[in-house]
């Protein structure tokens, strides 16, 4: 009987822990996770109530007064709506901010038309011209008979109303400086004479005096009507005319008499100089005998004479040469030659020398057919060049004392990128200069001399610009 017991006991046992095992996985499986949506200032959304294993409902999207709805995240990450939910999270709203922008109108009260401009909310107007109207003379922009003050953040669409003061028995001038400042009116009383105001001024241009219409205006002229003077202005800029006709026919070069070195083993016997256009000279040597030229030259080469696939074979050739840059019309430029150490000169013609001094805007640089293809090419010489490989001029500025005024890098090659076209380079910074010098470095070094590199060491320039009147701080 005892047996019997405790064998049923065991059984009674055996079946609680099975019913409860069963009924613990069917509570895990039944469970229930929340999941919130934080808006972040958007319009709510209720949050859901899934059963583990199930997946979100992707809810309609947020409002938000501003900005555009942009997805839904998770730990900073885009949501996937079709992840299993196995704990309690919250969604968070990526929004993108729209840009608010507000009308302002113009009403000139002349008889001009409204005009009306869009402005980002919260900038802040840029104060236009101010209007002209016959017989009076503008006071002030006014937003509800108001004066309106321009440093004022723009939250709203407004209207800005010209007003102006009548003038009785006179006559108003009005200056245009027509260089971007506010117009300048006075008034004068009949048969009186205006006074010049001082000269405005315009970056890279000269003042040549106020005109009414094409004429000068004389400022002993009587006053006997309204009168609207316009700054006149020129060019600051002058350019140095490199097509004097020193070439006479197309693809061609100047590059100096030049000489038999070794009839009296004298350099200068080889020297050759040239002033262009009374601004600039020039100089080089030509060793007739050795086939060897140095300094800068006159060409107007163009591509048609520079075939690619004929490289390195044809590199004599096309040493004169700007490429691929564009030269039209049998336009002149110059092209620099610096002989590296290993040539043997003494010494190297690499200045291009002013007359007198100028004070320089820009000038022009271009790859040389016979550099560029080496670069992208490579040849038996010089590498083909890759990332991390470069090119370039360093120009030096200095003045009538023989001292330095600065010096600029000119890149005519990074890495893969090798200049193809005409680049205008800025050397205001070099002020007052009565010579330029160049010197060329490269990624390519040679194994001797010390300083030489493998890179031919050509270049080309063109359109030599600077200021026709030297300022004083210069």
């Amino acid at each position: 009987m005892y047996k019997q017991t405790k064998n049923f006991n065991l059984l009674l046992l055996l079946l609680f822990l099975i019913f409860t095992g069963c009924n613990k996985e069917n509570d895990e499986s039944l469970k229930v996770f929340k999941v919130t949506f934080e808006t972040n200032g958007g319009t709510s959304i209720k949050a859901q109530e899934i059963v583990k294993g199930g997946v979100v409902k992707e809810p309609s999207n947020p409002e938000r007064v501003g900005h555009e709805f942009i997805q839904w995240t998770k730990d900073d990450e885009t949501y996937d709506f079709t992840e299993e939910v196995k704990s309690d999270f919250s969604l968070m709203a990526e929004w993108k901010e729209l840009e608010v922008t507000h009308n302002v109108t113009y009403q000139f009260d002349n008889t001009s038309k409204d005009s009306v401009v869009t402005i980002i909310e919260n900038e802040k107007l840029e104060e236009p011209q101010h209007p002209l109207k016959e017989g009076f003379i503008f006071k002030y922009w006014s937003v509800d008979g108001s004066p309106f003050d321009f440093k004022t953040p723009i939250t709203a669409e407004i209207t800005l109303v010209a007003v102006y003061e009548e003038v009785i028995n006179q006559f108003v001038i009005t200056f245009d400086p027509d260089n971007g400042e506010q117009l300048q009116q006075v008034i004068v009383d009949e048969d009186e004479k205006v006074t010049a105001p001082e000269d405005p001024t315009k970056e890279k241009f000269i003042f040549s005096g106020w005109y009414v219409g094409e004429e000068l205006f004389d400022f002993d002229t009587e006053v006997t009507a309204d009168i609207t003077l316009k700054a006149k202005w020129e060019s600051a800029i002058a350019y140095v005319n490199l097509n004097d006709g020193t070439l006479t026919a197309t693809n061609t070069y100047w590059w100096g008499k030049g000489g038999n070195y070794y009839d009296t083993f004298n350099e200068k016997d080889c020297y050759d100089e040239k002033v262009i256009d009374g601004i600039v000279k020039i100089s080089n040597l030509n060793f007739l005998d050795m086939m060897t030229k140095m300094g800068l030259a006159i060409s107007n080469y163009d591509h048609s004479t520079v075939d690619p696939s004929g490289y390195p074979a044809n590199q004599l050739d096309i040493q004169y040469a700007a490429y691929p840059a564009p030269v039209e019309n049998g336009e002149q430029y110059l092209v620099m030659y610096k002989s590296p150490k290993s040539m043997g000169p003494t010494w190297n013609p690499d200045s291009l020398v002013f007359v007198q001094p100028v004070q320089l805007n820009t000038i022009s640089f271009t790859n040389n057919a016979y550099g560029y293809l080496s670069m992208k090419q490579g040849d038996w010489m010089a590498k083909k060049f890759a990332d991390g490989d470069w090119f370039k001029v360093t120009v030096t500025g200095w003045d009538k004392e023989g001292n330095t005024t600065g010096s600029i890098d000119v890149s005519l090659a990074e890495g893969e990128d090798i200049l193809d076209v005409w680049k205008a380079v800025d050397l205001s910074t070099l002020g007052v200069v009565s010579k330029l010098t160049f010197d060329m470095s490269s990624s390519d070094p040679a194994t001797r001399p010390p300083g030489d590199f493998n890179t031919p060491m050509y270049f080309c320039m063109k359109d030599i610009s600077y200021y026709k009147q030297i300022e004083e701080n210069k």
